[in-house]
């Protein structure tokens, strides 16, 4: 075993798997840089992130205790374990108790021989900004966007242009930001748009989230300069003190990654016995490709809208893998046999990387977070943008309109409710399913998509190599971003990383840092708050999205254990350069500048989200405005036209501080933009001019955005492709899925659907999901988080041989990456859209929450490398918000029509620039090199 390094880099990941996931596969990624990560994470977490990193020897992991509070289930450490969105809040708020026992594990690891280079904390980690500005530890925010939707976010927030709009369809004024599209206040998440209520906890916690967050002493991003490029400086003038995006992304491409030659595809290294892959594989000798449908884990699709789906799917005459997340939904009456043979439905865990990576994929009809995106533009498929939540449709609006490597699923207004109640809701038909696909698929947009995205792919891919940007910014970073693939490059570099975390969270991230000497987990408590389960630590662990702001709110508590072990640390032979710490940690920020380590911030988004976030944090679009108004952004120069719409809700909330959450996003932001700089999971090729706008909005001087992904794909360098963390995950459950998809084979390609970690998809949704994928035609992989939802009566028999359904935890980038896989069907969380753009898929692009919207956004407009799914008018608590003609619509419009195309050799072209970001003298490589240079 090589001699530890005396870098040290602590990562920090939010507990929810899209914010954790990137942040592995960066902390793998420093881990190759022979730089020592430490991941701060609960106990529960830690069982799931320890087999992620197992393999790397520079990897440690640190528990400390989730708290146990009222509103929360007990035992609750993850997002993904809350039993509803209603405790979503409840657990922001708890993992604010986490504060004290990161500042006693923070300050130990201050005084060790090796103390921290820096805290890369995820966004909602705002209290982790404190904590490292008293140990003098820089903190660096990951937020798990795009650099653009985070500049709009940003944007919206300060300016709120939004608030002058008249309509939703009405461009906004975002003067001072270069956007490829325009915006209006119907592309606005809805989240940012009621961020702004300072009387609920969850604007309160949001608030401090901002504050911490412009307060950090960089921003770790999950996409690369050759994307986003023109937006890192807007989104780094939102920071203070000169902090940096650092653009380091796609972070999955550095899986992929080998030292001494070529590694095999990623589907020839897993069980051929997996249904799903022999599905995939069989799919490669037909004549259709496959739309791949996903939504990710934190968007709830209603059973009605997953019928719709279904029927949309099967409409559109193409062959799809849908990945479903309700456990009760069942494909409707008559339709199992019409997509018999035709589409694969799946509830169970599925690597959507390895999907999307397929050949036989050809689309992706996905939910565009931010993570999807990248996923599908490094796999080089074109996207069909169905957003849902957050940021997502700022994401959508990227790919649709920015990069242009997708089309959108039309939405309407909310159909009938098939079950006669108001909670079925359907906001996409199957029509516009079934349309989109075909566009996405056959039409000349989609196939213009399709060049665009298999361009991109390249881009992501190279960016991640040697010389790459993602590369380089990765060995200028120096310092675990809360990426745990990056905490494992700089491990690579013998730097030495010390992720901070809590028990449960670092029983996870110890396997997946486990052959990475460098990385050392430092553990803190989770405080134990009322409103949160016993032992919740991590955002998985949620019962509801009621308990999101509790478990934010608690949080705050890990400040306190932060100080103690930064402090720790800084007393060590090795004190940390610096702190890399998740947005939401942004009260490590006052923590760092309390003891002088500069904190570099984490969102986790790409730099153009950020960026548009910022600015309209900060501008305040016209509240008149109606959704599908355009906004503008000053200082951002947007690819496409951004409405109201298209924001994440709280982005449009400005300092309106009446809520808890919108306080605690609002001190994580002010943390944010006052960190040393900023992290990105991406690469300098994808958002490059986006870097300057995003830069713009931090306060520190010379504050950088460092493009340093796509994380993930640094574990492939070493051929060290590590499964993701999950707590749900068997291996089992993974081999059926890619037996599935090898036995699916050219030309039939497979739709992958999933929506994510987060977002609640109602039972309604799913059964349009499930109509639309099987009127689709095409064959599907559907990833279901519900437990509750089974096919609708008579669909089983019509989607028999045509698709698979799992509700397990599946490895999507092992999926994305199946040459099977055809399209992804997805929510536009940043991860996904990295997942899916690194393995050269297209996203069907289907934003829920948070900034997917903004991810749906760049995906299918900034980069088309994706289409959107058409959405209508939301309408009761069991939302549908696509229909089932919409889905099949959408997957049609990815697979087999030119706009689809188009988007899939975009996503297949950001793809091979993913991949190159993060190899040896790749820009995110090169980012990653300048980064630890300038640390030191």
């Amino acid at each position: 075993m090589a001699s530890p390094s005396p870098n040290h880099i602590v990562i920090f990941p939010f507990m929810a798997q899209g914010h954790t996931i990137p942040l592995l596969d960066l902390s793998k990624a420093l881990s190759r840089q022979q730089i020592k990560v430490t991941i701060i994470t609960t106990p529960s977490n830690a069982r799931s992130i320890s087999k992620y990193v197992a393999h790397h020897p520079h990897i440690y992991l640190l528990e400390i205790p989730f708290p146990t509070i009222d509103g929360l289930p007990e035992g609750c450490e993850n997002t993904s374990q809350l039993p509803s969105m209603e405790s979503y809040v409840p657990f922001l708020l708890a993992t604010k108790q986490l504060q004290k026992p990161f500042q006693e594990v923070l300050q130990s690891m201050a005084e060790s021989e090796t103390p921290p280079l820096c805290v890369i904390s995820d966004f909602f980690l705002h209290w982790t900004v404190p904590v490292c500005q008293g140990l003098g530890v820089p903190r660096l925010v990951f937020h798990g966007m795009s650099v653009l939707s985070m500049a709009i976010l940003k944007y919206l927030f300060v300016h709120s242009p939004h608030s002058k709009s008249k309509s939703p369809f009405e461009p906004l004024d975002m003067s001072g930001m270069k956007l490829p599209f325009t915006l209006t206040s119907a592309d606005i998440p809805a989240e940012v748009l009621g961020i702004q209520d300072h009387n609920s906890p969850y604007s309160q916690f949001m608030a401090e989230v901002g504050e911490a967050d412009v307060n950090s002493w960089g921003v770790v991003v999950n996409s690369f300069e050759e994307l986003e490029r023109s937006h890192i400086p807007t989104f780094e003038s939102f920071y203070k003190n000169g902090a940096k995006a650092w653009c380091l992304g796609p972070l999955l491409e550095y899986d992929k990654l080998q030292i001494g030659g070529p590694q095999k595809p990623i589907h020839q290294m897993i069980n051929n016995s997996s249904k799903l892959l022999e599905w995939l594989t069989k799919q490669v000798n037909n004549a259709e490709p496959v739309i791949y449908v996903s939504f990710g884990t934190q968007a709830d699709v209603s059973d009605a809208q997953l019928d719709e789906i279904a029927h949309g799917l099967e409409d559109s005459g193409f062959p799809f893998l849908w990945v479903v997340r309700s456990k009760t939904w069942s494909l409707p009456d008559g339709l199992t046999q019409k997509i018999k043979g035709k589409g694969f439905i799946t509830k169970e865990w599925v690597d959507q990387r390895q999907i999307l990576s397929h050949p036989a994929i050809g689309g992706f009809l996905s939910h565009c977070g931010w993570n999807s995106v990248l996923e599908s533009i490094t796999a080089g498929v074109p996207i069909l943008a169905w957003p849902m939540i957050a940021e997502q449709s700022l994401n959508a609006k990227l790919v649709v309109d920015g990069i242009r490597i997708g089309v959108s699923v039309k939405r309407g207004h909310c159909l009938p409710n098939p079950a006669g109640s108001d909670t079925n809701e359907v906001l996409v038909s199957r029509q516009a399913v079934s349309e989109g696909v075909r566009e996405l698929m056959i039409e000349k947009i989609g196939r213009d998509a399709r060049e665009r995205a298999q361009a991109l792919g390249r881009e992501a891919r190279k960016a991640v190599q040697q010389g790459g940007s993602s590369h380089d910014n990765l060995t200028k970073l120096g310092h675990t971003l809360p990426l745990l693939d990056l905490s494992k490059a700089l491990s690579r570099r013998k730097i030495k990383v010390t992720i901070i975390t809590t028990p449960s969270n670092a029983r996870l991230i110890s396997k997946y840092v486990a052959n990475h000497p460098h990385i050392h987990l430092a553990e803190i408590p989770f405080p134990s708050v009322d409103g949160l389960p016993e032992g919740c630590e991590n955002t998985s662990q949620l019962a509801s999205m009621e308990f999101y702001v509790p478990f934010l709110l608690a949080t705050k508590q890990l400040q306190k254990p932060f100080r103690q072990v930064l402090q720790s640390m800084l007393e060590s032979e090795t004190p940390p350069l610096c702190v890399v710490s998740d947005f939401f940690i942004g009260w490590t920020l006052p923590v760092c500048q309390e003891l002088g380590v500069p904190r570099l911030v984490f969102h986790g988004m790409g730099v153009l989200s950020m960026a548009i976030c910022k600015s309209a944090w900060s501008y305040l679009p016209d509240p008149k405005l109606t959704s599908f108004d355009p906004i503008e952004l000053p200082g951002l120069e947007l690819p496409f036209t951004l409405t109201t719409a298209d924001m994440p809700a709280g982005a449009l909330n400005g300092q309106n501080l009446d809520d808890p959450f919108s306080q605690y996003i609002a001190e994580a932001g002010e943390a944010d933009v006052n960190s040393w700089g900023v992290i990105v999971n991406s690469i300098e090729e994808l958002e490059r001019k986006h870097i300057p706008s995003l830069e713009a909005f931090y306060t520190t001087p010379g504050a950088k955005a460092w493009c340093v992904g796509p994380l993930f794909l640094y574990d492939r360098m070493n051929g060290d492709s590590q499964k993701p963390i999950t707590n749900n995950y068997t291996s089992q459950d993974c081999s059926k899925v890619m037996q599935w998809l090898d036995n699916q084979v050219m030309p039939d390609p497979v739709i992958y659907v999933s929506f994510g970690t987060q977002a609640d998809v109602t039972d309604a949704q799913l059964d349009e999901v499930a109509y639309g994928l099987e009127e689709s035609g095409f064959l599907f992989l559907l990833v279901v988080r519900s437990k509750a939802w089974n096919l609708p009566s008579g669909l089983e028999e019509k989607m028999k041989g045509k698709g698979l359904i799992t509700r397990e935890w599946v490895d999507q980038r092992q999926i994305l990456s199946h040459p099977a896989i055809g399209g992804f069907l997805s929510h536009c969380g940043w991860n996904s859209v990295l997942e899916s753009l690194s393995a050269g898929v297209p996203i069907l692009a289907w934003p829920m929450m948070a900034e997917q919207a903004l991810n749906a956004k760049i995906v299918v407009d900034g980069l088309g490398a994706g289409v959107s799914v058409k959405r209508v008018q939301s309408c009761g608590p069991d939302q549908v918000l696509v229909s089932r003609k919409a889905i099949c619509e959408g997957i049609r419009e990815l697979m087999v029509e030119e706009k689809g195309r188009n988007a899939k050799e975009r996503a297949q072209t950001i793809g091979r620039v993913a991949r190159r970001a993060v190899q040896q003298g790749g820009s995110s490589h090169e980012t990653l090199t300048n980064l630890i240079a300038q640390l030191r």
